[in-house]
């Protein structure tokens, strides 16, 4: 196995989530609302406070960069036992002025300007295994988005 590429990929997914794609996933992760979401990046399935969930676009996301970044990478894929993510999400809505990130949102081409915004703290957690070793990973980070822009995906 190739122990450097596998930790960059750990770290990546951990990023990967936290980052904009998750955009693509904000009303589903509104519909959820505060728990731990898991994802098997192998095969795409989640679940959520252990219960199998519908897969996220996110999930989807993250799949189809492990599979292209592993042959890409010439890793045989059958030496993985599991890569997985882990995402503990605490949502609550809060007032614009209480924003900790600085970031604009459009909805059909109009300017979202919501008085409130959906916080998400995000602690995640990813973790490749192959038959010789684990690798891991842990990123933290908010996500915000204003409470009509996941209503309007």
């Amino acid at each position: 196995m190739r122990r450097k590429r596998l930790k960059h990929a750990v770290f990546t997914l951990c990023h990967m989530f936290c980052g904009w794609r998750l955009m693509n996933s904000y009303k589903q992760i509104a519909e959820l609302g505060s728990g731990t979401l898991a994802i098997d990046v192998v095969s795409g399935r989640c679940s959520f406070d252990g219960e199998d969930i519908p897969s996220l676009t996110i999930a989807d996301e993250l799949q189809c960069w492990f599979a292209s970044d592993m042959a890409a990478n010439h890793i045989q894929t059958d030496k993985i036992v599991s890569a997985t993510l882990t995402a503990s999400l605490n949502l609550g809505v809060v007032n614009k002025g209480r924003r900790v990130k600085s970031q604009y949102y459009f909805s059909n081409g109009k300017h979202l300007n919501s008085p409130e915004i959906v916080q998400c703290k995000i602690e995640c957690r990813g973790k490749i295994v192959t038959d010789e070793t684990d690798y891991e990973s842990a990123y933290s980070d908010i996500a915000e988005w204003p409470v009509d822009f996941a209503m309007a995906q």
